[in-house]
């Protein structure tokens, strides 16, 4: 039983070392963040980083600076997400917040010449609702995720000569709240010990999105269930065989961040069998991309070694 466990966990460990991984772009220095009071001033390496209204009706809209150099305007992005550390924080009801960007071929950073009201920003913006306070000292949830913002990303790569001067990416959280004097507000961490930092995580392909590549799970004498979940929604389908790819299974449609079974079927028992996975963007007329080719052996016969 306990090496059993063992060989789980290891297979999981091993899975989940070779999957093609998303980058984070961090905030690296403290003028590379910070939070605009009101729309007329700017305090810069604050920490925690405020959003909101705390009560007194001045806004609180954050500014974030990442280095992206390692993003290629001619390699669009396919998912891009914001996530924050939780530090604290009260809503009286709910926070709505807009995630934007300054629309700069290479933005140096924020300052009081320089603050996120006096940007031009994206066309492209992402809506985030808060229903839940972050209480310091409580047990909080460890991160929480934007949907995806690869849309900004790419509105903001895309421009001409972006990158020549400077590859400073900077994404602006706004408060959209309706009424101005309510006690409605977020901390998150910012450049402190023992803390996380915003953090931009961008997936630059489709095996990026994946969370762990696709694994075996259930194996009999003639079936098995390949397993696997992506941060956007695929099509995909599995071809498989003995020795060589003679059955596939019918495409289907995986919702985002949601995990799939996919059964094969049909197999003969110890047997050793290849699996590929074929996936695309769902909706696309693209071709398949293919992952690796992987193996897995159906059940032995009963009494054998």
């Amino acid at each position: 039983m306990i090496k059993n466990c063992i060989g789980i966990l290891a297979s999981l460990f091993f899975a989940l070392a070779a999957q093609a991984t998303p980058i984070d772009l961090v905030i690296t220095t403290g003028s590379d963040d910070g939070v605009e009071l009101d729309h007329r001033q700017w305090q810069p390496d604050t920490s925690p980083l405020l959003v909101g209204r705390p009560g007194d009706g001045e806004v609180r809209e954050v500014g974030l600076r990442f280095m992206a150099g390692a993003l290629d305007p001619s390699n669009p992005v396919v998912f891009a997400r914001l996530r924050f550390a939780a530090r604290g924080g009260v809503l009286s009801d709910s926070l709505s917040l807009t995630i934007s960007g300054v629309l700069e071929p290479g933005s140096e950073p924020l300052s009081e010449e320089r603050r996120p009201s006096q940007l031009t920003r994206t066309v492209n913006t992402v809506s985030y609702d808060f229903h839940e306070a972050w209480g310091d000292g409580e047990a909080n949830q460890l991160f929480y995720y934007s949907d995806d913002l690869s849309a900004i990303i790419n509105e903001i790569i895309a421009q001409p000569e972006w990158g020549q001067q400077s590859n400073g990416l900077i994404l602006c959280v706004d408060d959209n709240s309706a009424e101005r004097y309510v006690t409605n507000y977020l901390s998150f961490s910012d450049m402190v010990p023992n803390r996380w930092p915003a953090t931009l995580q961008v997936c630059r392909n489709l095996h990026e999105t994946f969370l762990g590549h696709e694994m075996v799970g259930r194996p009999t004498d003639h079936s098995a269930t390949i397993n696997f979940i992506s941060l956007v929604s695929l099509e995909a389908y599995v071809e498989y065989g003995a020795g060589r790819f003679s059955m596939s299974t019918e495409p289907v449609v995986v919702p985002a961040g949601e995990p799939l079974d996919v059964e094969l079927t049909g197999l003969t028992s110890d047997t050793l069998c290849d699996y590929r996975l074929h996936y695309r963007l769902a909706g696309s007329t693209d071709a398949f991309e293919s992952g690796e080719i992987r193996h897995f052996r159906t059940q032995r016969q009963p009494g054998s070694e």
